[in-house]
C-alpha cells in the first residue's frame, strides 16, 4: 500500500498540458475512484489499466485505490493518460521503483492485452513535457514519427506496459538510436534527436521535414497539386 506521482499530458485545443496523477492504494474493501474532473475515457482508463496489469503477469491490488488529477478543475478527455494511471498504480504497490519515475512522462493508451497504442496530439503534448522540463517521455511506437525531431528530449518508445516494467526496473536495455524513428517502431527503443531545427534553415525544406500536423500539410498538398499557390 502506497502514494505515488506521475507525470502525464492531455490536449486542450492544439495545446499539451501537463497532468500530475497520483495513485493512493490503501487498505478497504476494492474500489477504484477517479477524481478530477475526468470525462468518460479518462475514467474508463481504471478498466484499461486494471487489464493490461492483470494480462501482463502484474499484480492488481484487491484494495480501495483512487486517482487523483492535477490540475483538479481543469476536464480532461482522451485516453493518453491511460499508461500514466497504470504505472501509477504499479509504482504505489511497488511493482516497479518510485525513483525510476522522476523525469519522466509517460503518454499513450493501453489495449486490455497490454500493449501501448498512439494517441491523437502526441506532439503536442510531447512538447509540454520538454517546455515542462522534462528530461525523458515514453510514447508508443506509433507516435515516434511524430515527436523524435523535438531538440533536447530523450523519447523512449515502448511496445506494451510488460517491457515498459522491465525498463523502469532496470533490467531492460532498449537500445539507443538517433534519427531513425522507424527503427524505433521496429523495434521499441530510446530515440534521442540529434537534429536541430536551425541546421534546416540554409537549405531548401520540404514536406518530409514536417512533424505532426497532417490535415494542413494535406490541405497545402492539395493546393499545390492544383496549382493555386
Amino acid at each position: 500500500m502506497g502514494l505515488a506521482e506521475v507525470w502525464g499530458v492531455v490536449t486542450t485545443g492544439i495545446a499539451g498540458v501537463m497532468v500530475k496523477v497520483e495513485v493512493d492504494v490503501a487498505q478497504g474493501l476494492p474500489s477504484v475512484g477517479v477524481v478530477g474532473l475526468a470525462g468518460a475515457s479518462v475514467t474508463e482508463a481504471r478498466w484499461r489499466a486494471r487489464s493490461a496489469i492483470g494480462n501482463i503477469g502484474a499484480t492488481w491490488p484487491a484494495a480501495r485505490i483512487t486517482i487523483g488529477l492535477s490540475p483538479a478543475d481543469l476536464p480532461k478527455g482522451g485516453t493518453s493518460l491511460d499508461l500514466p494511471i497504470a504505472v501509477g498504480v504499479l509504482a504505489a504497490t511497488s511493482q516497479v521503483p518510485r525513483s525510476s519515475l522522476r523525469d519522466s512522462t509517460f503518454i499513450g493508451e493501453l489495449g486490455l492485452d497490454g500493449s501501448v497504442r498512439g494517441v491523437d496530439g502526441a506532439l503536442a503534448a510531447a512538447i509540454a513535457a520538454h517546455r515542462h522540463g522534462v528530461g525523458s517521455v515514453f510514447i508508443a511506437p506509433a507516435n515516434a514519427r511524430q515527436v523524435h525531431a523535438i531538440p533536447g528530449l530523450r523519447v523512449r518508445v515502448i511496445r506494451d506496459l510488460a517491457q515498459l516494467i522491465e525498463v523502469l526496473r532496470g533490467t531492460d536495455d532498449a537500445p539507443s538510436v538517433r534519427g531513425d524513428w522507424k527503427e524505433c517502431i521496429d523495434e521499441g527503443a530510446d530515440l534521442t534527436s540529434g537534429a536541430s531545427v536551425n541546421s534546416m534553415v540554409d537549405r531548401e525544406s520540404d514536406f518530409s521535414e514536417i512533424r505532426g500536423h497532417p490535415f494542413a500539410r494535406f490541405a497545402l498538398e492539395v493546393v499545390a497539386a492544383g496549382g493555386h499557390h
